[in-house]
């Protein structure tokens, strides 16, 4: 059994010397479109491992600069409370208040609102009278006073508990 090809007239006018350069034009636009598809699928690609990257060490030197910052900080505390220390002519109550005065009016950071807060503990299961707070400029009205660790912030969240 013999097979004939038949080609049919749309076959031959598909490969005819006409129609060649159309089809050169064709193949030329689908290799550049897909030459671009790929160039760009790369470099997005690379653009975003190259920001991942960039946005990690941001990150890194972010966290490393709050910590440094956070070191100084609290070295000035240490040094403040070293000085009032080496005070003999006070007894150690005169020195407790002194200190207290000395931290409630330390700010770090002119345009942050960055303080420190000391409590003194009375309990530290927590509860109604937690602490009595000592030091914190930003709540002036509670200096003295005991302070329960049920307190929620604005987000309600009982950060004292967490604390």
């Amino acid at each position: 059994m013999i097979t004939k090809i038949h080609f049919t007239e749309v076959e031959v006018k598909f490969i005819s010397e006409k129609n060649i350069s159309k089809m050169i034009i064709y193949i030329f636009i689908i290799i550049m479109t897909t030459m671009i598809f790929l160039i760009s699928y790369f470099y997005v690609k690379n653009t975003y491992e190259d920001f991942e990257i960039q946005m990690e060490k941001f990150v890194q030197d972010q966290y490393n600069d709050q910590k440094s910052a956070l070191k100084k900080e609290i070295n000035t505390i240490i040094d403040i409370i070293n000085y009032n220390a080496t005070k003999s002519d006070e007894d150690e109550r005169e020195l407790k208040a002194d200190t207290v005065r000395l931290l409630n009016n330390i700010k770090f950071n002119r345009d942050k609102s960055n303080y420190i807060f000391v409590y003194q503990i009375m309990n530290m299961q927590g509860g109604d009278n937690f602490a009595k707070l000592l030091v914190n400029p930003n709540r002036p009205d509670l200096l003295g006073k005991p302070i329960s660790t049920n307190y929620k912030d604005s987000n309600g969240k009982k950060f004292r508990e967490a604390f």
